[in-house]
């Protein structure tokens, strides 16, 4: 190990020893002081097992002798001797990631680790795992109500199908679920009036394509003479709502009417209730055990269940018409204000319907099962 040596020395001095005009006395005493040279990180280590430093000549306290050159300087305890500052990254990142997990340790449980007090603490609430099946249960025990009392219900009946509803779907479940329902019940109410919204979405899209194809509206080709042919044909039809909704037909000679039994309509209604993903059929209660007058055995659904789905089915043929009045299409939204009043109107019309009337209409409700659609 390489001793230290007197080269350089005054650049480890101060400026102020280094100046011309201090004292010699001065000097010396500083000198006598201040080290000739830091310690390499070798004589760092080396010095751990020595109390002392040794100076560069005379004997050592302990009897050995380091020779070199170099004037000789008294010796200097470990103490005195500067040591740069060392780092300890490891120890730092503790202390961060124990103070981060006292804070998150307080705010759960709202004491201070450090003074013992209580401060505001936070609440959490717990969401069963199966609180999917009530919210489930609560749409379906709505589309029972939308599909029993009418599908352009206004916001009171809105309020009232959904609160019966979900007093229906919630009393069916368990204690822990009850409980856990009765926290959100304003909310959860709220959300089901999207049910309405979501039901008519789905009729409309589908009433859109058999306007189209089952009233003659198709062309392929998009001449002036062929859109003006189609506006025509739909103004003949939007004039009166008999001309699209109702069916003529000849029976044992006569020649009767049947209300709502077009069959544009009862081929929509059929894809609905049977024949697509929507399955209304499930949210209709089927009570009528009479026999069928067509001799078809006995029907699955009364006709007068099929009061909302025969009114709103011609609201929204007259709204898809309307889309192809000038011939071209012309997309629209389905305003509920709008068509309230005309919607209200067949709600009169279907009311009004004699007996003998419900039950040619209930024949044809019949053959909706009992054959393929065409």
């Amino acid at each position: 190990m390489g001793q230290p040596s007197d080269h350089g020395n005054h650049q480890l001095q101060p400026q102020w020893a280094q100046h011309p005009n201090l004292q010699p006395e001065v000097i010396r005493t500083f000198s006598a002081v201040w080290p000739r040279e830091w310690p390499s990180q070798d004589q760092h280590f080396a010095s751990n097992n020595n109390p002392m430093l040794v100076p560069d000549s005379g004997p050592s306290p302990s009897g050995s002798v380091v020779t070199g050159p170099g004037p000789t300087q008294p010796m200097i305890p470990m103490s005195q001797v500067p040591v740069a500052p060392q780092w300890d990254r490891s120890s730092h990142i503790a202390k961060v990631s124990t103070r981060a997990s006292r804070r998150r340790l307080q705010a759960k449980s709202g004491v201070d680790l450090e003074r013992g007090d209580k401060k505001a603490t936070r609440t959490f609430s717990f969401v069963p795992l199966n609180s999917g099946d009530v919210i489930l249960a609560c749409c379906e025990e709505m589309k029972y109500a939308i599909f029993k009392i009418s599908l352009l219900p206004t916001t009171t009946e809105i309020a009232t199908m959904a609160r019966s509803s979900w007093e229906v779907a919630v009393n069916r479940q368990s204690a822990e679920l009850r409980n856990w329902a009765h926290n959100f019940r304003s909310s959860q109410q709220n959300n089901l009036g999207n049910v309405v919204d979501s039901i008519r979405s789905d009729m409309k899209d589908v009433a859109r394509l058999f306007v189209y194809f089952r009233y003659d509206l198709q062309t392929y080709q998009m001449s002036v003479p062929h859109l003006m042919s189609r506006g025509t044909r739909v103004e003949y039809l939007t004039a009166d709502h008999s001309r699209f909704l109702d069916v003529t037909v000849t029976i044992n000679g006569q020649t009767v009417t049947i209300l709502f039994g077009n069959p544009a309509v009862m081929a929509y209604l059929g894809y609905l209730l049977y024949d697509s993903r929507y399955q209304y059929h499930r949210y209709i209660d089927g009570d009528y055990t009479g026999p069928s007058p067509g001799g078809h055995g006995v029907s699955a659904l009364n006709v007068n269940k099929l009061r909302p789905l025969f009114t709103m089915t011609g609201t929204l043929f007259r709204w898809a018409l309307e889309e192809r009045r000038t011939g071209t299409v012309v997309d629209s939204e389905l305003w509920v204000k709008n068509n309230r009043e005309y919607h209200q109107t067949l709600v009169e019309r279907f009311d009004g319907m004699t007996p003998q009337q419900k039950a040619a209409l209930q024949t044809l409700v019949d053959q909706i099962a009992t054959r393929p659609l065409n």
